[in-house]
């Protein structure tokens, strides 16, 4: 496992970068963009903005009826919460618990930011690679003192699922980025859909 950095930070856009750092001992503290669905230019604005605008105005969408959480959306933002809102209890309760308990994940990240050297952040999103780069470098602006290393993963159906493509940049002395494409929702050995977590063999060999 990639062991050498100071701190390790899921950037979304789901759920599954979260899923593999925890899975491998790297993430040991809760995150507030944890378990949330966003897109790399909400992830840049939280980090500016400090969270002020977090969930501030929300609204209910369809959620899958088996589920046991509300889907939440932050109006604001665009992020959908699926894990935060039981459906037995009232929005309204659950909201003040959830500004509370985000805000001291949100300081306690930024504290751990500020006393690290070198961090590794994972994402798991569809963007190009000039954009992958650029949320590493708007990142590093708020930041600048990390040394940061980007690893983005990109589902590439067309791929056989034991094949994997990777592109390193070197940007300066402190930033880098590595993004990487394999097939993440299908088998195509045995011919059938991937589970919820996708490809954890080729999970495994980005994060070795």
């Amino acid at each position: 496992m990639i062991t050498q950095y100071d701190t390790y930070l899921p950037i979304g856009g789901n759920c599954i970068p979260a899923y593999y750092l925890k899975k491998y001992g790297l993430r040991t503290e809760a995150y507030p963009l944890d378990w949330m669905v966003f897109d790399a230019h909400t992830f840049i604005h939280l980090f500016q903005t400090g969270f002020s605008d977090f969930f501030s105005s929300i609204a209910e969408e369809k959620s899958i009826e088996a589920n046991t959480c509300r889907s939440i959306r932050d109006i604001v933002n665009g992020i959908l919460s699926l894990h935060h809102f039981p459906k037995d209890r009232e929005i309204a309760e659950m909201l003040k618990v959830f500004h509370r308990k985000m805000r001291r994940r949100y300081l306690r990240l930024h504290n751990r930011l500020m006393n690290s050297s070198s961090l590794l952040m994972l994402g798991y999103r569809q963007d190009t690679e000039e954009q992958v780069i650029n949320t590493l470098l708007e990142f590093a602006a708020i930041y600048p003192h990390l040394s940061s290393h980007l690893i983005n993963v990109s589902d590439t159906p067309r791929m056989a699922s034991s094949d994997l493509r990777q592109k390193h940049y070197d940007l300066n002395d402190r930033l880098t980025v590595t993004c990487c494409y394999f097939n993440n929702s299908y088998d195509t050995e045995n011919q059938k859909k991937l589970g919820l977590w996708g490809n954890e063999a080729l999970w495994h060999h980005v994060l070795d």
